[in-house]
């Protein structure tokens, strides 16, 4: 399967309108980055494990960007 990963994250905001119960409405971003290919001279595991960590790392980034604060799993910094 010789085929590219899209990565895709949401992200959430508060809008400047307030629900019946007094929340703020959530707006939402879709983001959506370019292509991650695969590389035609490395096996599959190889290149699955690869884009997997690039998907990643592109999330991340959209992440810290949006928020301004660093991506934490369980108190530990990614």
């Amino acid at each position: 399967n010789n085929v590219p990963v899209l990565p895709c994250f949401i992200t959430m905001e508060d809008s400047d309108v307030l629900d019946d119960d007094g929340f703020f409405v959530q707006e939402y971003t879709i983001h959506v980055a370019e292509p991650i290919y695969p590389d035609p001279q490395k096996p599959k595991d190889v290149n699955v494990r690869e884009m997997m960590q690039k998907n990643f790392d592109v999330w991340k980034r959209i992440y810290e960007d949006t928020y301004g604060i660093a991506l934490e799993y369980a108190g530990k910094v990614m």
